[in-house]
């Protein structure tokens, strides 16, 4: 059931990939290879709206594998048909130095490590962590189970610890899946869960091989494998690691567009950012801080950027919005208005969020160290990439300024939401790894490594 379960995920992510090809044509091996990672969280995406949208329309009259094979179909033609435009070139393909040969055997082994953790933890809890069944998992069955009536899984009549509010991106993939294989079964989402997984870390590698180095990208992974709790959530099949994958690529694609000039960069970017809104309420944050971050960084070329950005956000951004306004009930966090503008007032509740924060934050990455391997290796001038530096800079502080706003204005007990703090760092953990890495030079570099 395992491989069924994988395969089944194949038509999107291939789909994904292709598509990422067809927008963005550049011919280098390491645009190649950072594509394939991008294509499967862009694949999944995807593959989400696309079954939304045939619940909405289709009543499932025709079964959704047919669709998924249609849209490859199209695809593999319209690549085969511009076949000589998009060949595969070797360009930036280089033998690694003995320094890049030892950091990718480190980085291997960490792989190897990471999928020994990801199927002991699957094995020991199938159903993943509370949020997955009870959430994203219970969605899934509500929509297979319920026929017609499949927005039931959205009704106004759940209680809001079930977040019937949330984007529903995990949710669909994996009714997808069940519905491709006619059943139910932990597998299906095990397997979403570790495609998103995997494909972080292999975003994570790929995106900084391609703005950077071959050594510099290994540790870049290595660190992301080292955040605590990274692996262990990413096998629990919570969304939070599926939105830092979309927040990473996001990243990931603004620094390659500084460099490029590509405006097809924006374009995945902009789709990043919207699929990463789909995905959680913290996707919304980072979408709108996002949009805040470029119109600051790229402040006299908005007319350059902006239009591009939002081509791509445009498809998500518009799906979620009817999602939210004709599926999803209200959510939780605005239900006493006075109250929580009284909690804005109160230190106490400021004193002690921002202690735990600081506290969660310095235990994200190994500070201590990282500061030592920076202050060794020197920092890099950012040069004519300074906008994309800015860009990042500005999201990932407005991402943290999201998460305190929520967190103070919240009518919960605020020791509820300091206990899952680390967990919603875990989004914009890999963002600020990649970052780092970016301001940080490259062991080649700072060596004379060849």
């Amino acid at each position: 059931m395992t491989i069924r379960s994988l395969f089944i995920l194949l038509p999107a992510v291939i789909s994904g990939g292709i598509l990422v090809h067809l927008i963005w044509p550049d011919k280098g091996f390491k645009s190649i290879l950072f594509k394939i990672f991008l294509g499967i969280g862009i694949g999944l995406g995807l593959n989400s709206l696309l079954y939304f949208i045939y619940l909405l329309v289709s009543y499932r009259q025709v079964g959704f594998i047919v669709f998924q094979i249609l849209g490859l179909i199209i695809l593999i033609s319209i690549l085969l048909y511009r076949g000589k435009t998009y060949r595969v070139s070797l360009r930036g393909l280089n033998l690694p130095g003995r320094m890049q040969i030892f950091t990718l055997l480190v980085t291997g082994i960490m792989v190897v490590l990471a999928s020994i953790i990801y199927a002991t933890v699957s094995v020991r809890e199938p159903q993943g962590a509370w949020d997955s069944w009870m959430i994203y998992n219970r969605a899934a069955r509500f929509i297979h189970r319920g026929g017609n009536q499949w927005t039931d899984a959205f009704s106004p009549d759940l209680y809001w610890y079930f977040h019937a509010d949330y984007p529903p991106m995990l949710a669909l993939n994996i009714v997808s899946g069940w519905d491709t294989l006619g059943q139910e079964t932990v597998r299906v989402p095990m397997v979403v869960g570790g495609a998103f997984l995997f494909g972080s870390a292999g975003l994570m590698f790929a995106g900084m091989n391609a703005y950077k180095t071959t050594g510099q990208a290994s540790l870049a992974m290595i660190v992301l494998f080292g955040i605590s709790a990274y692996i262990e959530q990413g096998s629990k099949q919570v969304a939070d690691i599926p939105l830092s994958f979309f927040i990473l690529a996001t990243g990931i694609l603004i620094f390659l567009y500084a460099i490029r000039s590509q405006r097809e960069l924006l374009i995945l970017a902009g789709l990043s950012a919207g699929l990463a809104a789909w995905t959680k309420n913290e996707g919304i944050v980072f979408m709108l801080a996002s949009l805040v971050a470029l119109g600051a960084a790229y402040w006299n070329k908005l007319k350059q950027v902006f239009p591009w950005y939002l081509l791509g956000l445009a498809i998500p951004l518009s799906i979620l919005i009817y999602f939210k306004v004709v599926l999803a009930p209200p959510g939780d966090l605005f239900t006493d208005v006075a109250s929580q503008v009284a909690q804005i007032s109160d230190s106490n509740r400021h004193r002690e969020l921002l202690n735990q924060m600081g506290i969660d934050l310095m235990s994200l990455l190994n500070w201590k160290l990282l500061l030592v391997y920076g202050l060794v290796l020197g920092v890099e001038k950012p040069g004519k990439n300074l906008p994309a530096y800015l860009a990042i800079l500005i999201a990932i502080l407005l991402q943290l300024a999201g998460y305190y706003s929520i967190f103070i204005i919240s009518p919960h007990v605020l020791a509820w939401h300091i206990s899952a703090l680390y967990r919603l760092l875990l989004q914009i953990g890999p963002l600020i790894v990649f970052f780092y890495f970016c301001v940080v030079q490259p062991p080649e570099t700072a060596f004379q490594l060849e």
